[in-house]
């Protein structure tokens, strides 16, 4: 993936939201308000707004190990889901869906 922009605190936590040493995986977070770009939270939503952008990390459910030079390396969904149509489906779902397809 790279280093993060100019301007964002990125992080690789724990469930915890400690920092995880590089090479370790865990989940990809952005500092909560560190960039004016930082979401305010979603239309007539407080509650869900609160939830997803009231901490002090945005976590963005995505997993990822940084390495020494603090490249960030991806490594798949932290939570094993795909938001599709605003509905979440794990994985197994869309391994089945396709392995049904093939002749």
């Amino acid at each position: 993936m790279g280093r993060p922009m100019p301007g964002w605190e990125v992080a690789i936590l724990d469930e915890d939201e400690k920092p995880l040493s590089p090479g370790e995986r865990g989940e990809i977070c952005l500092k909560a308000r560190s960039n004016p770009h930082y979401p305010l939270g979603y239309w007539n939503r407080p509650e869900d707004s609160e939830a997803d952008f009231g901490g002090d990390w945005f976590h963005t459910k995505d997993a990822a190990q940084t390495d020494e030079d603090g490249y960030f390396w991806y490594a798949g969904r932290a939570d094993d889901v795909i938001i599709s149509a605003a509905t979440g489906s794990g994985r197994s779902r869309w391994s089945r869906l396709a392995w049904s397809t093939l002749p």
